[in-house]
């Protein structure tokens, strides 16, 4: 329970953090969708910080101690708020798009 708290509490707060900053109220399906990547990155971020820099990578998550999990926590924690600062700024500053060839275009 300790380790289901820890992978997927932080996320959550990251996606009400970028709500809260965008001013909007997401959809489910929106919602969900950057729940999805936030657990992904946060995770990721934490993994990462874990192997590299603190060299705890090969302590196991499933055997999770209470004072482990604050330890993660606070690091989950910041790196959800890292994460929702990403997406406004992404949002803001980010456009895909996609063209077209002439030669494709005239084909169909």
């Amino acid at each position: 329970m300790i380790t289901f708290i820890c992978l997927f509490f932080p996320p959550v707060l990251s996606v009400f953090l970028y709500e809260k900053i965008q001013k909007i109220r997401l959809d489910l399906r929106s919602f969900f969708g950057y729940y999805c990547l936030d657990v992904v990155m946060v995770n990721l971020i934490c993994f990462m910080v874990k192997h590299f820099v603190l060299n705890t990578a090969s302590d196991s998550m499933a055997d999770l101690t209470p004072a482990g999990a604050m330890n993660y926590l606070v690091l989950a924690l910041a790196a959800a708020v890292v994460m929702a600062f990403i997406c406004v700024f992404a949002k803001k500053n980010v456009k895909i798009s996609k063209e077209v060839a002439d030669e494709e275009y005239e084909a169909v």
